[in-house]
């Protein structure tokens, strides 16, 4: 056709329509099985012509995707849904990986009655870039296109997850701040049932620093490869100059555990900057002033400062904010961006910096929606 391949969003429904009614000489399906224990995804794909095809040779693409994928997101106000409490965005059906490469897998021939059949694998790596590929999240799609352009057909394949262990569970993540004040921390860990069985229950052991161990025993329903966040009782500690916080899982079902070396879990945290009665906040804003706002909360939460939103000046403006006269206990610094991609570095380079006594306690700038500091 004649319409550009680059196109925005306002064109895309419009676009859809035209594309989605125009007849295809092929049909194409197939089948995904994903391996939890290998973490290999295997595809089937079958392509049939039931009539000739433009061209000689057409192209088989097979794209694997994944939802809930957690990060900034420019304009994310458009979307207000999507967006979560700490401001990051959750983005569906993300581009994660090309079985066939980026252009696709040759097909040929391409006439009436012809058959095409083949299997891809692909060993699905823990991250890419840092952000967890989560294996309750991914779907699989595939498409067959002319060439490198102009997609004929498409479908979304069937996936199916696949354990050879009736028993498997694993912390699969924690979240605790970097930074805590206080000498108790209230742990959340995401939980996830690797096993073929539906999990019902799992005990949860934790401690501090290789304090006292903790043990939650956890009741409810998860499917294979699902996942759950559990918010554990609070465990008290004495901080050292890094901590570290351990999270085992164990007996889930009142079975034991068929693979252990996936039991155990760390994460390190650091105590919160000391601070004396009085903090200088300096903001750097980036090219958009007007979508920073900060806060600063005292141990009860009320509001003793704040700031923004500041101008839109090309190149930023610096603000310096003197806060006095603090009460002991624990601050929380908070900073939000009405755009949801901080104030550094796309757009300008933005920062925020919390001092006191001539020393630095935080620097920052790089963020989603929001960022928060204690001390």
């Amino acid at each position: 056709g004649t319409e550009p391949i680059a196109q925005g969003r306002a064109t895309w429904q419009t676009t859809g329509a035209l594309v989605i009614g125009e007849s295809s000489p092929v049909n194409v399906a197939a089948q995904a099985v994903l391996d939890l224990s290998t973490r290999k995804l295997t595809v089937v794909a079958e392509v049939y012509y039931t009539g000739n095809a433009v061209n000689p040779t057409n192209k088989l693409t097979i794209a694997v995707l994944q939802s809930e994928v957690v990060g900034p997101q420019t304009g994310s106000g458009a979307n207000p849904t999507q967006v979560n409490p700490d401001g990051s965005y959750s983005h569906n059906h993300m581009l994660r990986h090309f079985m066939t490469g980026q252009w696709g897998d040759a097909v040929t021939p391409t006439t009436t009655g012809s058959f095409f059949t083949d299997e891809y694998v692909w060993d699905v790596p823990a991250d890419i870039n840092g952000v967890p590929l989560d294996l309750n999240n991914l779907s699989v799609v595939i498409y067959i296109a002319e060439g490198n352009k102009d997609v004929i057909t498409g479908a979304e394949s069937s996936l199916s997850v696949v354990s050879p262990n009736a028993y498997d569970a694993l912390p699969a993540a924690i979240d605790i701040p970097d930074f805590v004040c206080g000498d108790e921390i209230t742990p959340n860990v995401t939980i996830q049932n690797m096993g073929n069985a539906t999990m019902t229950n799992l005990a949860i052991s934790y401690n501090v620093n290789g304090g006292a161990i903790q043990t939650y025993n956890w009741t409810g329903s998860l499917s294979t490869a699902a996942t759950e966040v559990v918010t554990l009782p609070a465990v008290s500690f004495t901080h050292l100059p890094t901590n570290t916080f351990w999270v085992s899982t164990g007996g889930p079902n009142g079975q034991a555990d068929q693979v252990t070396s996936n039991d155990n879990a760390t994460k390190t945290f650091q105590p919160a900057k000391n601070s004396g009665n009085a903090v200088d906040i300096t903001i750097v804003t980036d090219n958009y002033g007007s979508e920073t706002t900060w806060k600063l909360r005292d141990p009860n939460g009320a509001i003793v400062a704040s700031g923004g939103p500041y101008t839109n000046v090309t190149g930023g403006e610096t603000f310096i904010e003197n806060v006095t006269g603090l009460a002991n206990g624990c601050h929380t610094f908070e900073i939000e961006d009405d755009y949801g991609d901080g104030i550094c570095c796309q757009y300008g380079n933005g920062s925020f910096t919390i001092a006191s006594g001539g020393a630095n306690l935080y620097v920052g700038g790089e963020f989603g929606g929001s960022d928060d500091r204690t001390f």
